[in-house]
């Protein structure tokens, strides 16, 4: 099964439980880059990152700073406020990873043992199947950079067909 079939599949399943945000695809404010990304009415993030092979799997753990931050529960990025030039005492926090992370691929090509503590795994044949549930990695909920990237990407994709950069890209 093709990574577009499996990526359907689980942005139908969303659709079915009620969320009101999922695109294919996302990536900024910090974020590594995910295949789904959803966000609960309640406002968790989850991100399903899919893998067609054993190897495709494998080469994932060669992202070491994504893999720490979801292991450690190091979510959170917090920054200085600088202001005409000089750094301030506030500053801003930003969150870098999911609520809930998972790995999702056709029956049974990864075993649940297989699966990091801090991943899920769902199965997907014509429908999605949780395997093993995904930890709740934090309760930080998504915030407005978030939403706002999100926002950005669907206009772009809306107006231009894909990423504002890749159109200026094709047609220069």
């Amino acid at each position: 099964m093709k990574a577009d079939k499996i990526g359907d599949i689980i942005i139908q399943s969303l659709v079915d439980r009620q969320f009101p945000i999922y695109l294919k695809s996302f990536f900024g404010v910090g974020f590594s880059e995910a295949d789904i990304f959803g966000i609960s009415k309640s406002g968790f993030m989850y991100e399903y990152e899919i893998k067609c092979s054993k190897s495709d799997f494998k080469a994932d753990f060669k992202k070491h700073h994504k893999h720490y931050r979801l292991e450690n529960n190091d979510v959170i990025n917090i920054y200085s406020i600088w202001e005409k030039g000089y750094i301030t005492d506030k500053t801003e926090t930003h969150i870098v990873a999911p609520n809930r992370f998972y790995y999702a691929c056709k029956d049974g090509l990864i075993l649940p043992e297989e699966i990091p503590d801090y991943a899920g795994l769902v199965y997907i044949s014509e429908l999605l199947t949780e395997i093993k549930p995904a930890k709740l990695i934090h309760h930080n909920k998504v915030d407005l950079r978030i939403l706002t990237r999100i926002a950005t990407i669907l206009s772009e994709r809306t107006q231009y067909g894909s990423a504002y950069r890749t159109y200026k890209y094709k047609n220069n």
